[in-house]
């Protein structure tokens, strides 16, 4: 029997309570690991950004950095506080994803399932272990279908408001959301059980509400010449045959097998129920588009939100009353815990280094930030004391500015010192910077030939785990002779970035 409002209140505790002790377990498991091994760069670079607050970057929308902000501003900026909100917002996935569960029919068990797909997944699981913009738009777009599955379901339809509230953070979170709201309005109007439901005012008004929330945002892009289409179109390469054999070959680590197997399900279980024939054409429109565009193999993880719930209901579909066949389901499903270290921090370093670096290299951007720092610093420390004021650290890489900007200050590197043409930094290049010695981190030689006329090698990167990562072996260089204005490096670098 499905839960529904209607359900006696011992049916919708016994129902309710397995779903959010997952929810949780998942919080509490992520404060446990928040701190094992450090920043990931791509928080840190939320960190810079959030101190530069504005209404739009040229590659993200502004919700992940302004969240930043905010937190940094309560609290200082600390590992476990980023940690703690991207913790909730997984285990708030968890609790959407079976609320999607239940408006599909689900029962009890399915319901349980749903949650325990959500909570071991290892890309949702990633979206909990670090902050970033996709922690933000997984949560949101899942509160998205959960609102309109029970609009479908026969719920109020003024939830259709709350679908575009959410619709609309989840624009202000990930680029990805132009092509999930895209998929959401396609599934909507050819489902034949979904089409009904446009002849009200509801879904309009949903969607005046989505593009309100959003509309800041597009007013900060058009003004700026719509930076994150040119960043996009120069970022991604072409669908070759390689890209998106590797797109599809990662999902069985991103999703797990079983995870992939109830996406797959899932969409042919919707398909041919014509009122959920709404969530399984904006899962195919999805994966197409990011397949097409090449873009990462995680930003799937999306689609997955509507896709296993659909999964789980054909799973309970496939065993009915054979129980034999249901713990198969779980068995799989929990089968993937062992694909966790790949996503969180959940290992030591020595068993990550040993099994899953190979497989996944993310978590190996959390470590060595305070040695990348440390020795910059000390190479800014020798410099003679006349040049210090007017020296300038360049990097070539956002990540490496931000853990500079982050670890810098402490180790006697000033935060205003460190410059980058990489991503939002370079819009935060100072004008008339660098006006004297330059430390250049990670440019070769050949890279820095049309601009230092008196330059060397100074040291290499590394980190005491000898994990290879952006940093990792990138070369250290000063120049205390510039053959280009600041003007002309800030230009020449910026198109190499």
């Amino acid at each position: 029997m499905a839960l529904t409002a209607e359900s006696p209140p011992a049916t919708r505790r016994r129902t309710l309570v397995p779903v959010l002790g997952l929810a949780a377990g998942v919080g509490a498991v992520h404060i446990v690991l928040s701190g094992r091994y450090g920043f990931h760069q791509d928080e840190l670079y939320l960190l810079a950004a959030g101190r530069h607050p504005a209404l739009g970057y040229v590659d993200q929308p502004p919700l992940a950095p302004l969240t930043a902000r905010g937190i940094t501003a309560l609290v200082g900026e600390h590992l476990w506080a980023l940690r703690l909100i991207s913790g909730a917002t997984h285990a708030g996935l968890v609790v959407a994803v079976a609320g999607i569960a239940s408006a599909l029919g689900g029962k009890p068990r399915t319901l349980a399932l749903a949650a325990l797909a959500a909570a071991t997944m290892p890309v949702f699981v990633a979206s909990g272990a670090r902050f970033d913009p996709g922690s933000l738009g997984l949560l949101f777009w899942s509160l998205t279908l959960w609102a309109v599955t029970a609009v479908l379901a026969g719920a109020d339809p003024r939830w259709w408001l709350g679908a575009g509230a959410a619709l609309g953070a989840t624009l202000e979170s990930t680029w990805t959301g132009p092509v999930l709201a895209l998929g959401l309005i396609l599934g909507l109007v050819l489902a034949p059980g979904a089409r009904r439901h446009l002849r009200s005012r509801w879904p309009a008004l949903g969607l005046l509400v989505a593009l309100v929330v959003w509309l800041p945002n597009l007013i900060w892009q058009a003004l700026n010449g719509w930076p994150a289409r040119e960043l996009h179109a120069a970022a991604v390469a072409p669908a070759g045959q390689d890209g998106l054999a590797d797109f599809v070959i990662r999902q069985i680590v991103l999703a797990g097998p079983a995870g992939v197997v109830l996406g797959v399900a899932g969409v042919v279980w919707a398909w041919r129920r014509p009122p959920w024939r709404a969530l399984a054409v904006p899962v195919v429109t999805v994966a197409a588009a990011l397949a097409a565009a090449g873009a990462r193999a995680e930003d799937l993880g999306f689609a997955y939100i509507a896709a296993v719930p659909a999964g789980v209901a054909a799973a309970d579909w496939w065993a009915a009353d054979d129980s034999r066949r249901w713990h198969q389901a779980v068995a799989g499903v929990a089968a993937g815990l062992i694909l966790v270290p790949l996503a969180a921090p959940a290992t030591s370093l020595g068993v990550y280094e040993d099994l899953y670096l190979s497989v996944d290299a993310s978590l190996a951007e959390e470590v060595g930030g305070p040695e990348t720092a440390a020795l910059v610093a000390r190479i800014y420390d020798i410099l003679p004391a006349v040049e210090k004021e007017d020296a300038r650290v360049v990097t070539a890489h956002a990540g490496v500015a931000a853990t500079l900007d982050l670890y810098g200050p402490a180790r006697g590197l000033p935060r205003d010192h460190v410059i980058s043409p990489d991503r939002s930094y370079a819009d935060w290049w100072p004008d008339h910077q660098p006006a004297g010695t330059v430390i250049f981190v990670d440019y070769t030689r050949r890279d820095l030939e049309p601009y230092c006329d008196a330059m060397g090698p100074i040291a290499i990167l590394g980190n005491d785990r000898n994990l290879r990562n952006e940093a990792f072996e990138s070369t250290i260089s000063v120049c205390s002779v510039m053959r280009v204005t600041p003007g002309g490096l800030r230009a020449g670098l910026t198109g190499q970035a």
